[in-house]
């Protein structure tokens, strides 16, 4: 079983903002599928480019977590760490290339 809620994060601008919905302590169930973007336009994967999700939960510890790019679409696991505190919690996607770091607008994530 999977709920899989699908997103586009701009890596370019800030956009308004993005809520996705969880309930606390689901565990391998909860899926976010992210539609990189550009100002707004597709924006292609480059190879060898590794993506994760940075997430502060609402107690402001942070979890940093790999995400999957899978066909230029990036799927990051609410994992049961990441819901183990109900509340508004802020993330973000970051794509790793070497020593390069580019990260997405934030979106939220609604743990109830």
């Amino acid at each position: 079983m999977e709920i899989l809620q699908t997103i586009s994060l701009d890596f370019g601008r800030d956009t308004h903002p993005i809520m996705v919905f969880a309930k606390q302590y689901d565990k391998k169930s909860r899926y976010v599928r992210i539609t990189p973007l550009n100002n707004g336009q597709n924006y292609t994967l480059e190879n060898g480019v590794t993506a994760r999700l940075q997430l502060t939960k609402p107690d402001k510890h942070t979890i940093l977590n790999d995400a999957v790019i899978d066909d230029g679409v990036i799927v990051a696991e609410l994992t049961e760490q990441v819901l183990s505190v109900a509340g508004t919690a802020v993330a973000e996607i970051g794509l790793y290339k070497n020593s390069a770091l580019l990260s997405s607008q934030v979106f939220y994530v609604e743990i109830k």
